[in-house]
């Protein structure tokens, strides 16, 4: 076959543009640090590259998460371990004092102020905030769990406006068993009979000496129960109830008095509304199938006989108030809500109020712990009965007198909150157990979380060194091959300025 210098000249120029090309790419990739520049250079590389580049960012959010989540974490961590040093403190030093023989009623009452002032900053503590965002408060973290201001209207009597529709299920843990509780008779003479209703193991306990004031003409004394009879002053405190003025006009009620929902036996019980004041003594135990409620104390007084209907699990108490104020519960919060104001409602549930962070593939994390898991409700309503108990005594008007009656009356009454700090001290261990255990799951979760943060750092760094050994070149290897492919490259040049410098007048 004859070679003509146009196929020669032609193969020349086609091998020198390959030769350019690859001293091209290498140039590209030694100048880049990249081995390809485009898809087109290598599709599978571009591939993996892509994927490894996904990881790594993938990873890089994650750690955000972890960041965000830690910081969230570590401020409720803060706020239940003030809580809970709050709760040791009333417990096992204000309420053993409390409940020490030795105190007297004057000193009970400065326990109470302590322990108030102590409950307030508890309160503080359960509206700790994050980044202006309630940490305890679920989904809703723009409602306080605590109430901070009142909702009242702006004119006319001062009420309030905004009506909550309460449903809470209740159980046989949530009633209290009292010893004794004490109500004055309006109509009596004299004015404000004392009348004590206590059980038959509170005046048998085997550490109490009957006081004197037991022989007291002006105070009337009611056994319940027997030894036999398993049958107390059993209440159940809800955490709020009628609030009166200065002048004695109601401006928080309850719109719809409390009431058990079917399918539970108690659907059908007579509920009688009645105030503290009321006659007859509203705090005997009212007749089975009948509970009183007492509306400004939130008290509900039940019949011995009828606890075994709390055992049966969820038996619902739905009630209505018009109103919340200043260091209440927040009902958006702690429980199953209707808010209705200007005719709308608004329905809050308190299911799936978990808050999850995505930490991973398929790897999910609760952050947040619930003001309603942290603390109880029920705790609430015993504290607030135990401070209304000090403060808002009716004592007789010799109560300060040198009096021997009113001496009697004073032993009764340090002997009566003997009794009560005693009681308190026996649901406050229930409700140091809740959140000592809300505390410990969220230490928990957060060892969970460090751990999750310690393999997040470990796979940015794998993945890195995948995504690094897939698009990464080796400099010393592409200089070389840059070095040969130059040498080619020139060697080819001269070679062809040779070969073309021949033409058909060297054939002649």
């Amino acid at each position: 076959m004859r070679i003509t210098n146009s196929m020669t000249t032609n193969r020349l120029l086609m091998n020198l543009n390959r030769n350019a090309n690859n001293v091209d790419r290498l140039f590209m990739q030694l100048s880049s640090g990249k081995v390809i520049q485009r898809p087109s250079d290598n599709p599978i590389v571009a591939s993996r590259a892509l994927r490894f580049r996904t990881n790594v960012t993938e990873v890089q959010q994650h750690q955000r998460n972890v960041a965000q989540a830690q910081s969230w974490m570590e401020v409720s961590e803060q706020n239940l371990h003030n809580m809970t040093q709050i709760l040791t403190t009333q417990r096992h030093e204000l309420m053993v004092q409390g409940a020490s023989g030795t105190y007297t009623f004057q000193n009970r009452q400065t326990i109470t102020r302590v322990i108030e002032l102590m409950f307030q900053q508890m309160h503080t503590e359960l509206n700790g905030t994050f980044a202006g965002r309630y940490v305890f408060s679920g989904f809703r973290t723009d409602q306080p769990p605590i109430i901070t201001q009142n909702n009242l209207t702006t004119a006319g009597p001062p009420t309030n406006d905004i009506e909550f529709e309460i449903s809470k299920t209740v159980n046989r843990q949530d009633i209290q068993d009292s010893e004794v509780v004490f109500w004055r008779d309006p109509a009596s003479t004299p004015p404000g009979q004392l009348n004590v209703v206590a059980t038959y193991q509170w005046l048998n306990r085997p550490d109490r000496v009957p006081a004197n004031w037991e022989t007291d003409p002006n105070i009337n004394l009611t056994v319940v129960g027997s030894s036999t009879a398993n049958e107390g002053i059993n209440i159940l405190r809800l955490p709020y109830q009628e609030v009166l003025d200065d002048a004695g006009n109601v401006i928080r009620q309850f719109s719809q008095l409390p009431e058990f929902a079917p399918p539970s036996p108690l659907a059908g019980f007579v509920i009688n509304d009645v105030a503290v004041g009321d006659a007859p003594n509203p705090y005997l135990p009212p007749p089975p199938g009948t509970i009183t409620f007492i509306r400004d104390t939130g008290e509900m007084i039940i019949n011995g006989a009828d606890l075994h209907h709390f055992n049966a699990p969820g038996v619902e108490l739905n009630y209505a108030i018009d109103g919340v104020f200043q260091g209440e519960l927040n009902p958006v919060i702690f429980f199953d809500t209707n808010r209705i104001h200007n005719g709308q409602t608004m329905m809050f549930s308190q299911s799936n109020q978990e808050l999850q962070f995505e930490m991973g593939v398929n790897t999910h994390l609760t952050i947040n712990t619930q003001a309603r898991h942290a603390v109880p409700w029920q705790k609430f309503a015993d504290m607030a009965s135990l401070v209304r108990w000090v403060n808002d005594i009716h004592i007789h008007p010799d109560f300060d007198s040198n009096s021997e009656e009113a001496a009697r009356e004073r032993a009764f009454f340090t002997e009566q909150l003997y009794s009560k700090f005693t009681n308190t001290m026996a649901r406050f261990d229930q409700h140091m157990q809740i959140t000592t255990t809300e505390f410990t799951a969220l230490g928990s979760r957060m060892d969970r979380m460090e751990m999750i943060s310690i393999r997040l750092d470990e796979n940015e760094d794998t993945f890195r060194a995948l995504r690094d050994e897939n698009e990464n070149i080796d400099y010393i290897e592409i200089l070389m091959r840059l070095n040969s492919a130059e040498a080619v490259f020139q060697a080819a040049m001269q070679i062809g300025a040779r070969v073309n410098q021949l033409s058909l007048v060297n054939f002649i």
